[in-house]
């Protein structure tokens, strides 16, 4: 697992308050926030290689609503969103998921079972599928740090799925989340690393 935090619905997660953002620029890539339900597709990630996100599960949909400040009536609006971006985007897609977000969306390309923090998790394709060989969601993106140069992530966090990226090779990402202290905060440990 990353040693960097990790933004999670679970009890015992460390949540950072701190002065939301709505744009940070870096020299290798760019974060803001964008909330895939209102302000629909993330049309800055057209030009990726590649769009990974983690969604969240059902039971944590109303945590990360009370920390973005907004009000999305159900996860079916989270879910119509990630299916238009599914449908409308060409870029090869993939998401660790469970059944229940998965039933919701189109027809992936291809379905199989990844660990995603440390517990199982589906790993859904759409529109390409690269065989991984990895066993954990910071080994597949460090593998595609290797193969592809940028890298869109429509549910950033933190930014732990674009650090491995990054650590694996990759060279640009865009990354967005709803929660602009996600952007802040994505920022600030890219900065503190030394990556920029």
């Amino acid at each position: 697992m990353s040693k960097h935090p990790y933004n999670s619905a679970l009890k015992g997660n460390n949540h950072i308050e701190c002065e939301p953002s709505d744009f940070e620029q870096l020299p290798d890539g760019i974060i803001f926030r964008h909330d895939i339900i209102s302000d629909g597709i993330p049309h800055q990630m057209i030009d990726c290689d590649f769009i990974y996100a983690e969604p969240p599960w059902p039971h944590g949909f109303k945590t990360f609503n009370e920390r973005a400040g907004v009000h999305h009536n159900s996860y079916n609006d989270l879910a119509e969103g990630i299916a238009n971006i599914i449908e409308e985007m060409p870029n090869y897609i993939m998401m660790p998921l469970g059944k229940t977000l998965l039933k919701k969306l189109p027809e992936p390309t291809h379905v199989e079972s990844i660990q995603l923090n440390g517990n199982p998790s589906l790993l859904a394709h759409w529109h390409n599928y690269l065989d991984h060989q990895t066993k954990t969601t910071e080994e597949l993106l460090m593998r595609f740090g290797s193969e592809y140069d940028s890298m869109g992530d429509f549910t950033c966090g933190y930014g732990a799925p674009v650090w491995s990226f990054l650590d694996g090779g990759g060279q640009t990402f865009v990354a967005s989340d709803f929660d602009g202290c996600c952007v802040t905060v994505m920022a600030s440990i890219l900065r503190s690393e030394g990556v920029y």
